[in-house]
């Protein structure tokens, strides 16, 4: 059960129709926020945030990565093989102390 906004301050607890939504309009099958690991779309469904994305606030812009990938232009790009921080090199790079043990 997620919480469905309604007209004025009046919330009500009633599924959401669109999938992987934690809160939806009174219509029910327009998400407004998602689950984690989800983005809403500007249609109002959940999709996957993307590869390596930790956090999304919307489909295909991310907020923070997982190890392994750097932010960049609110996207998760991939660290160097067995890299785990690469936010100073940049894509394909690892930082100094960066690898895996």
């Amino acid at each position: 059960w997620k919480t469905v906004l309604g007209i004025g301050i009046r919330r009500e607890c009633e599924r959401c129709e669109a999938a992987e939504c934690q809160v939806c309009e009174e219509k029910r099958n327009i998400c407004e926020k998602c689950d984690q690991d989800f983005g809403v779309t500007v249609g109002g469904s959940c999709v996957r945030c993307g590869l390596g994305c930790a956090s999304c606030r919307a489909a295909g812009s991310c907020l923070e990565c997982r190890e392994g990938f750097v932010l960049q232009d609110e996207k998760c790009l991939v660290c160097s093989d067995r890299c785990v921080n690469c936010t100073i090199a940049g894509p394909g790079g690892c930082n100094r102390n960066g690898c895996a043990k």
